[in-house]
């Protein structure tokens, strides 16, 4: 998903406190603006919410972020829709692929209703760092 197609085969995504959106540039996916500054009334982040498959099933989600500042470390809490989290530091000036492995969670039993799994990255870098990256892309890729 991107922010030029926000949904996909009835998975989502979610773009709280970014800067700017633009849904046609670059051409293929757009982009979004996430800064370190805007962090009222929470931190910037990027989710993604998608049925599961199957039963058992684990997914890798991968969120494509280029990071605006070089020499500088880039911070980002990782969440799963469980309530697990990781930080985790990354440096600036590049681009780089946050991946995130959502467990399963067999203890929610299927229905009609389809369960959704959930990941998100949030900036945590501090307003005084002016931390600022692009938002390109999120992968969502069930495993084996």
């Amino acid at each position: 998903m991107t922010p030029a197609e926000p949904k996909q085969k009835g998975a989502y995504l979610d773009m709280i406190q970014a800067s700017l959106v633009l849904s046609e540039s670059p051409a293929l996916t757009g982009l979004a603006l996430f800064s370190s500054q805007l962090q009222s009334p929470t931190f910037p982040q990027v989710g993604v919410g998608f049925p599961r498959l199957q039963m058992g099933q684990s997914y890798l989600v991968e969120f494509h972020v280029y990071l605006v500042k070089s020499g500088m470390t880039y911070v980002f809490r990782v969440f799963d829709g469980s309530g697990g989290y990781e930080d985790v530091s990354i440096p600036g000036g590049q681009s780089h692929v946050i991946a995130h492995l959502v467990p399963p969670q067999d203890g929610i039993p299927a229905s009609d209703t389809p369960v959704i799994f959930g990941a998100s990255i949030q900036l945590r870098n501090t307003e005084a760092d002016q931390a600022g990256c692009y938002f390109y892309a999120a992968q969502i890729v069930p495993q084996d």
